[in-house]
Parts: structure tokens; C-alpha cells; sequence
């Protein structure tokens, strides 16, 4: 516009282009305040989100609100549970009801902490192999939108799930340890099972995310569960002494979370019995505690050493959750 050159500047022709010339003026400025203020409308919708927006502890924290919300509000798994927890507890008590410590009972004492044992463990696992593939749509569906980080709400999960690790086995415990008799006026005893049977439980539980985690179809994951935990179970102490597990399989002992909640628990009751009454007619297996535990070859190691295994253990499984999660949500993206 200022490069038109006007003769006359009083014509007709001039004042056209000078008006010409204020209307452009005019909208450059206009257009330079919209962009002023959209810039400054923007850098406050900015500051406004980084306010609001929830840092990994706050992340954290609102997770775990409401995956414990959820936990108790789905009364039907819950109340499954305590069931499961109280009938099973019951029925396994009548069967091994007040057993006499003697050289027959020695199979059946070992037999009830066995199952015991096997018992928590199957009840913590098998619910927590469908839940990571049902609940990955949701999850996937909020990570996608920037609500929080998928390891967050993978900690969040575990992190909620503690306290219920602690309260089924409790529920289930104690009942049974007065019918079978295992040590009514032995606090340090019940404590001490107890304590194997919350570290059984979480391992499980920790074994159920990593499947879970793993597997992308919640159809196939029991089916994966059930081919892990075989093994596992293969070499929990009972089926199989330990002292005759084969070389090249020896690796699998050190991953079974069966046999050191097994062997944690029988040790600290075996190690509790003194004496063991065995009749003149009578093949006696074992008159000690200690010889019963020799028999099983569970007499190596300590309990701090099996408490620690089932700690490791359990940390291994979880981590190995995180990180199958962490590609699967990689690979989608």
C-alpha cells in the first residue's frame, strides 16, 4: 500500500487510497491484539493445567482410593472370600481335628500345613489371573488421555491389595490352627505361621500380576497360571524331598514360593516339639521335631532365610509385572 504513488493527492483517486491504507492499518492492529490475546489466554490455560495437574504422588493417592473403593464396594468377591475363607478353614479343621502328636500323626500334621499353605496360595492367585486383562481397557483408555503414568497405577494396585494380603489369612488361620491343635497356648507359634502364610499369599498374588501382565487375553491367563504354578508346586516339599530334586532343576527351588511357606512353617512347629511318643510296636520315623524336619530335608537354612526368600521372590514376580505391562503398552503406542 505505501508503495502506490499518487500524483495528485487531492483527487478523487487519493482519498480512495487513503482510506484504503487506514483500513489496512486498522485490521493489522486488530489482528495483533487477537494474537496478544489468544497468546496470553493460552499461557494462563497452561498454568492453569500444570496446577491442576496431579503429580505421581497425587496420582498415587487417588488410585489407591479407588481401587480399595472398589474392593470393598464389589461385595460379591469380597463376601466369596470371607466364605472361602471361613468354610474351607472349617472343613479342613474337622478333618484334621485335635490331632495326637504321635508317629502316625507326623504325616497328617505335615499333611495340614501343607495344605494350609497350598490352600492361601491358590486362593490369592487364581482371582488375580483375570484381573489385569480386565481392567486393561480402562487402564489403557485413561493412560491414553494423560491421567497418570502406568506404573503409578500398577503400584497403586499392589500397594491397595496389602492390607486384604493380611486379613484372609488371618480369617482363615485362626480357626483352624485351635481344631487341628497345632499349639493353643503358643502365641510365638501362631504368629510365626501366620507371618509365612501373609508372605505366601502376597507372593501369590504378585505371581497372579506378572501372568496377568503377560498374558493379553483373560481367557488364557488361568490357563498360564495353572502351567506356572505346577512346577511350583512340584517342588513345595511335600511331593518331592528336597534332597532329591534333580541337578538341573535345583534352579526352580529358589522361585517356588510353595516350598519356602511350607518349609518356614513346618520348621517353626516341628522345631516346637521336643519329643515325639513312639511305642515299643511301633516303626519309629521320628521320636524329635528336629528328626522330622531332617526327614523332609527342611533341617537347612533358618526361618529368617525362608522369610527372605518369600520376600525376593515376591519382589521378582511383581517387577516382572511391571515390566511385561510397561511393553505392552509400548507396543500398542
Amino acid at each position: 500500500m505505501r508503495q502506490i504513488i499518487v500524483l495528485d493527492p487531492n483527487s478523487e483517486a487519493a482519498v480512495r487510497v487513503q482510506k484504503l491504507i487506514s483500513a489496512w492499518n486498522t485490521k493489522e492492529s486488530q489482528h495483533y491484539q487477537a494474537i496478544d490475546i489468544t497468546s496470553v489466554s493460552s499461557e494462563a490455560e497452561d498454568i492453569v493445567y500444570e496446577s491442576t495437574h496431579l503429580g505421581s504422588t497425587g496420582q498415587l493417592r487417588v488410585l489407591i482410593k479407588r481401587n480399595f473403593t472398589r474392593l470393598l464396594r464389589d461385595k460379591m468377591t469380597f463376601n466369596a472370600r470371607v466364605a472361602h475363607s471361613i468354610v474351607i478353614s472349617v472343613f479342613v479343621g474337622l478333618i484334621f481335628f485335635q490331632l495326637e502328636l504321635k508317629q502316625a500323626g507326623i504325616q497328617s500334621f505335615t499333611g495340614a500345613i501343607f495344605f494350609i499353605v497350598l490352600d492361601q496360595f491358590m486362593s490369592a492367585a487364581n482371582p488375580e489371573f483375570v484381573a489385569v486383562p480386565l481392567e486393561m481397557p480402562i487402564m489403557t483408555r485413561e493412560y491414553n488421555s494423560g491421567l497418570y503414568h502406568s506404573w503409578v497405577w500398577y503400584l497403586a494396585k499392589n500397594l491397595s491389595e496389602l492390607g486384604f494380603q493380611a486379613f484372609y489369612p488371618l480369617l482363615f488361620f485362626i480357626p483352624l490352627y485351635f481344631m487341628v491343635g497345632f499349639g493353643p497356648s503358643n502365641p510365638k507359634l501362631f504368629f510365626s505361621m501366620y507371618l509365612f502364610l501373609i508372605l505366601t499369599q502376597s507372593c501369590a498374588t504378585g505371581l497372579g500380576y506378572m501372568v496377568s501382565c503377560v498374558s493379553s487375553r483373560a481367557a488364557l491367563t488361568p490357563i498360564f497360571g495353572i502351567m506356572t504354578i505346577l512346577p511350583l508346586l512340584m517342588f513345595g516339599g511335600l511331593f518331592l524331598n528336597a534332597s532329591m530334586v534333580p541337578v538341573y532343576f535345583t534352579w526352580l527351588e529358589f522361585l517356588s514360593p510353595i516350598k519356602y511357606g511350607f518349609r518356614g512353617a513346618c520348621r517353626e512347629f516341628w522345631s516346637s516339639i521336643d519329643s515325639i511318643p513312639c511305642g515299643a510296636n511301633e516303626v519309629c520315623s521320628a521320636r524329635t521335631g528336629q528328626e522330622v524336619l531332617q526327614n523332609l530335608a527342611m533341617d537347612k537354612g533358618s526361618l529368617s532365610s525362608d522369610a527372605a526368600f518369600l520376600v525376593w521372590i515376591n519382589i521378582l514376580f511383581r517387577l516382572i509385572g511391571i515390566v511385561a505391562l510397561y511393553l505392552r503398552i509400548r507396543v500398542k503406542h
